[in-house]
Parts: C-alpha cells; sequence; structure tokens
C-alpha cells in the first residue's frame, strides 16, 4: 500500500469521491476546512492509475 494525500475544491468532492469507488482505497480521513483534504492508502498497484484519473477530474491541479 501507498499513502496518498491531496486537497480539492467542494466544487469537486463528489466527483472525485464517486471515482474513488472504483480503487481499493483504506484508511480514508477527509478534513474539511477553506479546502477539503483526503488522505489514506491506496493499493500499490493502482496509485499511478488512481493519480492520473485524480490530475484528469482536477484539470491538472491535484498532483500526488
Amino acid at each position: 500500500k501507498r499513502d496518498f494525500s491531496f486537497t480539492c475544491d467542494y466544487s469537486l468532492l463528489k466527483l472525485i469521491k464517486l471515482n474513488m469507488e472504483q480503487f481499493a482505497l483504506y484508511d480514508v480521513t477527509e478534513d474539511f476546512g477553506e479546502s477539503v483534504k483526503l488522505s489514506g492508502k491506496i493499493r500499490a498497484d493502482q496509485f499511478e492509475a488512481f493519480a492520473a484519473k485524480l490530475l484528469d477530474l482536477s484539470n491538472g491541479k491535484i498532483r500526488l
């Protein structure tokens, strides 16, 4: 498993969470502030695909 952490705008949260269901994620936490910080663990073999999906959904703003 690999750790991940990223911050997103509230406007992207629902879309990102729907897409997160496609991946094997563990111990996911959400920290709500001015934006939303999500962190947790993902299976190592899915990390690159997850990073690419987040990059695409955020138009290049979210990088793991």
